[in-house]
């Protein structure tokens, strides 16, 4: 028996040695395991553990069936528990392999490996002592079989304890190391934290900059085209961020724009404007928008048409205006008019005579206008061509058709203005205007469209004006009549130019001038100064009529210049009332004590002229500036009581009834040749109305008006559409 104890204590212990090497083996093949599972997966590690058990079981079995069935189940055991142990540390080597560098990753794997066939042999051996053993022990009785059991179970409780113990020393070395990764992985965080903080701080102040540098480009964009808007327009703003100008769709106000450019510089002036970096349409452009515009001589039905659209957002008081008509001196020519496919040349109204030959070519063109009475406004609206005279009669039925087509739109026509040419004089004849030295002055007629109101008909003051002065600079002498002579104690009856060359020769040799607008060519104008309005206010002023009472009294002229400064005096009293502008000057029952002394002063220049006679080559005849003051004077007095008492108006601008926006349109026509072809007056005249611009000249020959243009091509384009 004590030699069976023996051997069996021999066996457990050898069986303990065993298990023991056993563990350290499967600790080895535990952590070469654990480097695989980290290869793969930690079911598939689990796996292979089992079944390296399995199969290290089904071994010992196969060997020992019944006597090492026990001691196999305490090897399984105690496998089992060095494996979850040797697995624990595995783990925890495991994360210091991770921790470590590519190369002792390296190491480590290429160690498991070795161990793994190292382990794997050991196994293998200890499978065949474990097989010899069992083979010498004999088939004892249940005693021994239980004796062996209690020794294995006794076996186990130590082994047990050890696996418990190796799991607390694990468990607090991967607790060191965990904490010891984690404070270090904690550092890598807050400080790749910090550096992105401080890049993002970066990144926010250059978002902030450029979001600052973005503000004030484009609020320096909206000021630089706040101020381009000033003086272009958006068509031509949206032109300066382009490369080029071809394919650029031009507005109706660019186009006028453009036209007014070409029609107060020219054609190289417009490309010097170009030039300088002002977006402008090509004068193609320009030629191909007025192409549609036909603008055939007599009266414009496009532009009534689009003049109707203006006036019905008028007033009862601005649908009052005044008809002008006068004549520009044209060069005889034929030109083609591709707008129309006709020749024009010929004149479109008969003469004088009522024929009309057929090589008779065309000398002016008769140009037909109306201005607002109450509001500054003016529109031209029929023109035609003429020889050297027209037929009056035929002249008198379109002045009628003018008038109906106004009425029609609701204009009132009161005035009709004209010159005192010899066809005008004839026109007024027809229309029963009689104005002569035996006959009482008949100024107006019945109106074509209103039996109950009259057509009145008017001498352009300016061109009166001019008219007296050329009587004065050809020695003409004007004696004016006695009761005037009495009525102011003149000196004389006689009015001369002579004292007035007298006191342009003195002020010639002073530095210091009585009559600093007076200049020699006043006294002694040439062909184109006679046309001028300008040089006859200076003549006839009454700074001239105060120099000349000066030197009376200084006894350097004679006592009979004071009836030319007193002559010189009332006429220009005279052309200031009759071109008033202003309310000091204006006609008006504000101040009847004023308005009165106006009204008798014009009854007195009635008077006048009536009286007065004009000496030329030593004949007194009756001149037709006589005629053409009474019937301007005595039209004035007509109207200012037809405006002031039956239309209520407050006030009553005379210059609204003379032709100076006629004639300053004349002066933007001849700005490039003072006598225009045929072809070149129907361009300039169609462009010009179109653009609504009326530019006169430096030395044109009226003083520039204050009116605008109604109509144009804006509202042309309008009516066009509406045609379609």
């Amino acid at each position: 028996m004590a030699t069976a104890r023996l051997s069996v204590e021999a066996c457990c212990t050898s069986d303990h040695v065993h298990a023991t090497t056993a563990t350290a083996r499967s600790s080895v093949e535990a952590c070469c395991i654990s480097d695989q599972v980290h290869a793969t997966t930690a079911t598939a590690r689990s796996s292979a553990e089992t079944y390296c058990i399995s199969e290290h079981v089904h071994a010992t079995m196969a060997t020992a069936r019944f006597s090492a069935e026990t001691y196999c189940i305490s090897e399984h055991v105690r496998a089992t528990t060095a494996t979850q142990s040797s697995s624990v540390e595995a783990c925890c080597t495991s994360g210091q392999v991770h921790a470590a560098t590519a190369t002792d990753r390296s190491s480590a794997e290429t160690y498991c490996i070795s161990e793994q066939d190292h382990a794997t042999m050991t196994t293998k051996r200890s499978s065949a002592e474990t097989s010899c053993t069992s083979d010498h022990i004999p088939a004892t009785t249940a005693m021994e079989r239980s004796s062996a059991e209690t020794s294995c179970t006794s076996d186990r409780i130590p082994t047990t304890m050890a696996t418990k113990r190796s799991r607390a020393k694990t468990s607090c070395i991967s607790n060191q190391i965990h904490a010891t990764t984690a404070s270090s992985t904690q550092a890598a965080l807050l400080k790749r934290i910090k550096e992105l903080e401080t890049e993002l701080q970066a990144t926010q102040r250059r978002l902030r900059l450029a979001q600052k540098q973005r503000c004030q480009a484009l609020a320096a964009k909206q000021r630089l085209t706040a101020g381009l808007k000033k003086y272009m327009n958006e068509d031509q703003i949206k032109c300066l961020e382009k490369k080029t100008m071809r394919g650029t769709r031009w507005s109706k106000k660019t186009i006028i724009k453009a036209l007014k450019v070409r029609l107060s510089c020219g054609a190289r002036g417009y490309d010097v404007v170009k030039e300088l970096g002002q977006p402008l349409p090509s004068e193609r452009t320009l030629q191909r928008r007025l192409k549609r515009y036909k603008f055939a001589p007599g009266l414009l039905h496009d532009i009534m048409e689009s003049l109707a659209l203006k006036v019905n957002v008028m007033s009862p008081e601005e649908r009052h205006a005044t008809l002008m008509l006068d004549e520009i001196q044209l060069k005889r020519g034929l030109a083609y008019d591709a707008s129309s496919g006709r020749v024009l040349g010929p004149p479109t109204l008969p003469l004088a005579d009522g024929t009309l030959p057929a090589r008779c070519l065309a000398t002016h063109g008769l140009v037909f206008m109306l201005g607002g009475v109450s509001t500054r406004w003016k529109q031209t609206i029929a023109y035609h061509l003429t020889g050297g005279s027209f037929h009056a009669k035929t002249v008198r039925d379109f002045i009628i058709e003018i008038i109906k087509a106004c009425e029609a739109i609701s204009l009132k026509i009161d005035v009709v203005v004209t010159d005192m040419g010899g066809g005008n004089q004839g026109l007024w004849k027809l229309f029963g205007i009689v104005v002569g030295k035996h006959s009482k002055p008949k100024t107006s007629c019945p109106h074509p469209c209103d039996k109950t109101r009259k057509l009145h008909f008017m001498a352009d003051v300016p061109h009166l004006f001019k008219n007296l002065r050329n009587h004065l600079t050809k020695d003409h002498k004007i004696c004016v009549p006695e009761e005037v002579v009495k009525r102011h104690g003149l000196p004389g009856n006689q009015v001369s130019i002579e004292p007035i060359k007298k006191l342009v020769e003195i002020d010639s040799k002073a530095d210091l001038k009585l009559a600093p607008h007076l200049k020699p060519s006043c006294v002694d104008p040439n062909h184109y100064d006679k046309m001028k309005v300008g040089p006859a206010f200076s003549l006839l002023n009454s700074d001239t009529g105060a120099a000349l009472r000066l030197l009376v009294d200084d006894g350097t002229l004679e006592k009979s210049a004071v009836t030319t400064a007193w002559f010189v005096e009332t006429m220009f009293r005279w052309f200031r009332l009759m071109t008033s502008r202003t309310t000091k000057l204006a006609l008006s029952h504000f101040d009847d004590v004023q308005y009165g002394k106006a009204v008798g002063f014009l009854e007195e220049i009635i008077q006048l002229f009536e009286q007065l006679s004009i000496v030329d080559g030593g004949k007194i005849a009756w001149k037709p500036v006589q005629t053409g003051f009474i019937l301007a004077t005595t039209s004035v007095l007509e109207l200012q009581k037809l405006f002031l008492e039956s239309y209520d108006f407050k006030f009553v601008f005379l210059s609204r009834f003379s032709q100076d926006a006629l004639e300053n349109l004349f002066s933007t026509l001849r700005c490039k040749n003072p006598v225009p072809r045929v072809m070149e007056f129907k361009s300039t005249l169609r462009a010009a109305t179109m653009a609504q611009f009326l530019r006169p000249s430096r030395d044109g020959s009226y003083i520039e008006d204050d009116c605008f243009l109604l109509a144009g091509m804006e509202q042309n384009e309008k009516t066009t559409k509406k045609k379609k």
